[in-house]
C-alpha cells in the first residue's frame, strides 16, 4: 500500500509542476514536497514592480487572512475570472488517482464535482 501512495506523491507532485498556471513564475517557484505532502504557495507579490521589470517581490501581505493566493486560483480561476487555471490541482488530482488506479485495477469514485 505504501508503495501505491509513494507513486501518487511522486506523480502528483510532476503533474503540479508542469501543469501549474504561469504568470510570473511564483506559483511554480514556490511548489514543494517533502515525505507527506505537497505544498503549493503563491506568497503575494508586488505585481507593479513585476510588470515593470520582471521581478518578484513578495510583499509579505495578508488578504482575507490569506498570506497566499494559490487556494484561490484552484478555486475561482486566475485574477478570479473562473478560466482554465480553476479546478488545475482537482483535475491533476484526479488524473493522477486514475492512473494509478487504472493500473492495479481499482475504480475511482469522484464525488467532488
Amino acid at each position: 500500500m505504501q508503495e501505491i501512495v509513494n507513486k501518487i506523491h511522486s506523480l502528483l507532485y510532476s503533474k503540479l509542476t508542469f501543469d501549474v498556471p504561469v504568470l510570473s513564475g511564483n506559483m511554480s517557484m514556490n511548489i514543494s514536497e517533502n515525505a507527506n505532502e505537497i505544498i503549493i504557495d503563491a506568497p503575494f507579490y508586488d505585481m507593479k514592480k513585476w510588470e515593470k521589470d520582471g521581478t518578484i517581490v513578495h510583499t509579505g501581505k495578508i488578504i482575507n487572512g490569506r498570506t497566499a493566493y494559490a487556494e484561490w486560483v484552484n478555486r475561482l480561476g486566475g485574477f478570479a475570472t473562473h478560466n482554465d487555471s480553476e479546478g488545475w490541482v482537482n483535475r491533476a488530482i484526479l488524473d493522477v488517482v486514475n492512473i494509478v488506479a487504472n493500473e492495479i485495477g481499482a475504480e475511482v469514485i469522484d464525488e467532488l464535482q
